[in-house]
């Protein structure tokens, strides 16, 4: 919340693009880090500062969202598909990652090893960077909207 509110504010100046772009690199950071810190307090930093990012992006993605809808009278309808295809994502990744945790190779005392974990921040971080990517393609209807 603390950076949910200010990003949404920022994203009205500067675009909402610009806005999840950045929040996506941020994020990518944040996989890279998860690989290579292992020591506890870092990891608490790492984690906030991925909730700082996760808020922007989560923020100003649902004002990209409605800024795109092709009709304010069918509003609901709009969300609605737009919802789902949201839930299908956020089904299919997790499922995905415990697949490759399950295959992962596992160290002598049983547990999973390091390389599981790469790998399924390694495809994390390529999907978010297909989703910077994919903003190429976004063009909101709103009219006077600032999106760049």
């Amino acid at each position: 919340m603390l950076c949910a509110y200010p990003a949404g504010i920022l994203s009205d100046y500067v675009g909402r693009r610009t806005m999840i772009t950045i929040s996506c690199a941020g994020i990518i950071s944040v996989y890279f880090l998860f690989i290579y810190v292992h020591n506890m307090s870092n990891i608490t930093y790492v984690g906030v500062y991925y909730g700082a990012m996760n808020g922007m992006f989560l923020s100003v993605d649902y004002a990209l969202a409605i800024d795109c809808l092709p009709s304010r009278e069918q509003s609901a309808r709009w969300l609605a598909i737009w919802g789902i295809a949201s839930f299908i994502g956020t089904s299919i990744g997790p499922t995905m990652f415990a697949l490759i945790l399950h295959f992962a190779p596992e160290s002598a005392d049983g547990a999973t090893a390091q390389s599981g974990y790469t790998q399924m921040l390694l495809i994390g971080a390529f999907w978010m960077v297909l989703c910077a990517a994919g903003l190429v393609l976004v063009r909101p209807k709103r009219l006077g909207a600032n999106t760049e």
